[in-house]
Formats: structure tokens, sequence, C-alpha cells
């Protein structure tokens, strides 16, 4: 006991040294709380539960000022990258075909004009007996092409014939009342070819005035 006292008044008399920080309490926080105190190596600790400290440099003691619960604020904001803009994939060239143009004449074929389909059946069938390999449906059909084109070949004959005694209006009539439209526009063109033919060539033989 005697012991401790006397450690007791030499500690007080030395002369305590003033730290380079001082310890504050944080704006609205209470002070440290004793734990309890203990003797180890004969020596007392005590232990204290800390709140938030904000440390502040004792003036002239030249360090640095820390905080501690301190936000950290960087010095300038982050350049954000602008996100490149989405790829544009155009759109697949979609060909489109020209569409078909069929002149006039093309479209209309005479009643009387087989095609080559037509052509063989009739070379075939037309004529066929009971023992040759067509149907009879091929049969009839075969002969219903054959008037036909028998009565358009005798209307084409009727109509070259009136074309060459130069009356190309009857030529044309003719080919229209048959139904022949494809003759009728030939025997038309026929006649105005000859005329502009005959013109031209009377235009040639008068001497000029």
């Amino acid at each position: 006991m005697l012991s401790l006292i006397l450690a007791l008044l030499v500690q007080a008399e030395t002369p305590v040294q003033t730290p380079a920080y001082t310890a504050q309490p944080a704006n609205g926080e209470t002070r440290a709380a004793l734990e309890g105190c203990v003797m180890e190596g004969g020596r007392w600790v005590c232990r204290y539960t800390m709140p938030a400290l904000e440390i502040v440099p004792t003036p002239g003691s030249g360090a640095a000022q820390v905080y501690t619960n301190a936000t950290v604020v960087p010095s300038s904001p982050t350049t954000g990258v602008a996100a490149p803009p989405p790829a544009t994939i155009p759109a697949p060239a979609v060909a489109i075909p020209a569409p078909v143009v069929t002149t006039t004449a093309e479209a209309i074929v005479d009643p009387g004009v087989l095609n080559e389909r037509e052509q063989k059946l009739v070379s075939r069938c037309a004529d066929a007996g009971w023992a040759s390999l067509c149907l009879p449906a091929e049969r009839r059909e075969a002969r219903a092409l054959r008037d036909r084109q028998t009565a358009y070949q005798a209307v084409r004959l009727q109509v070259t014939s009136l074309m060459g005694q130069n009356q190309c209006d009857a030529a044309v009539r003719t080919a229209l009342q048959t139904g022949n439209l494809g003759l009728a526009r030939e025997a038309r063109d026929f006649c105005a070819g000859q005329t502009n033919a005959e013109t031209a060539a009377a235009a040639r033989s008068t001497p000029p005035a």
C-alpha cells in the first residue's frame, strides 16, 4: 500500500508532456466510457469504450489534420465516357424483279394459232385409230384443235387475197368479223406500210414546183 502511494506521488510530480493530438468527441457524441481497470505488469491498465472521434492537431505541432468517419470526395468528378451509339444494321436490299411487260401483239393470239403442244397433239391423235395410245379425251381435243386451225387458215387466205387486191378495209373487216384480232392487226399494219410507201414514191416522182 505504501509503495502504491509513493508511485502516485512520483507520477504527480513528473511533468506531463502534451501530446501532438488531442481527442475531442464528435458533434453530438458522448465521451469515452470506462469499462474497467486491472493491474498488469505492476501498473494499472484501464480500458475505455471510445466514441467516434475527430482528431485535430495541436497548433504548432505541424501534424496533419485527420478525420475519422469522413466521406472521401474526389478532387474532381469522374468524367463519364459516353457509350457509343448502337450500331445500325442496314436492311438487306431486296431485289424487286422488273415487271414483265407484255405487248399487245404478244397478248393477242388468234383461236386458230396453235402452240407447240397443241400441234403435237393434233399430229399424234387427230387421225389416230382405236389401237393408238391416245386417250379418248385427247382424240376429241386434237380434232377440235384441227378444225379450229383449218378455219383460221381459210380466213387468213381470204384476208391475204383482199390485201393483194388492195382492199385493206375489207381485209381488216373480215379478220375482225371472224374474231381474229391478231390477223386484223397484221392486215392494218401491212396496209399502213403500203400506203406510206406509195406516198413516198409519189412524192419522189412529183417534180418540184
